[in-house]
């Protein structure tokens, strides 16, 4: 199934830029949902493996290892919403799995040359992780939103760089033939 959810999707992200704003706005919504419900009523073993993955998470962020820091970082999330116990929430996530761990993958290959991005993303996990231990549903929706958002702008800034980039090099072959 996740296959003949997420393919398609990615098609139309890599495509279309408000495809890549909506499905933002679709994380937050299934994201802070998720979180809250999390932060209220994980069990402490699902506390535990989230806690876990936060710090794995960190320890890769530490090590610069973009690969290890992207598994762990769409690990920590899906703990999140596996804690959730919705079963349609985990089955959508689930299905769309591969997608958001290419959204992450990209969210840290935009942030590799940037120690300061790399220290937000780690204060993010921090403030969710630290209020789903607290049990702050609204706390953690709230980091929870804020992360997201912040990834949503990473990856809008991206996309702007690369469109000028594209421009200037037209540009170029503009002018290269002219000559």
């Amino acid at each position: 199934m996740g296959a003949t959810i997420s393919d398609p999707i990615i098609t139309l992200l890599d495509s279309l830029p408000k495809a890549r704003n909506d499905f933002f706005k679709f994380r937050i919504i299934l994201e802070c949902a998720c979180v809250a419900e999390t932060a209220i009523n994980a069990s402490q073993a699902e506390r535990d493996e989230i806690s876990r993955l936060h710090e794995q998470l960190l320890g890769a962020i530490d090590k610069e290892n973009l690969e290890a820091a992207s598994l762990a970082d769409v690990e920590f999330h899906m703990a999140i919403i596996e804690a959730s116990a919705n079963v349609v929430s985990i089955q959508v996530a689930r299905s769309l799995y591969d997608l958001m761990q290419k959204g992450v993958q990209k969210s840290h290959e935009l942030s590799k040359e940037n120690d300061e991005i790399w220290r937000v993303l780690a204060r993010q996990h921090d403030d969710i992780n630290d209020a789903v231990q607290a049990r702050d549903g609204t706390r953690a929706a709230t980091a929870m939103r804020q992360h997201i958002e912040y990834q949503r702008a990473l990856s809008e800034k991206h996309f702007e760089d690369k469109s000028r980039e594209q421009l200037v090099e037209k540009r170029r072959a503009w002018s290269a033939q002219s000559v």
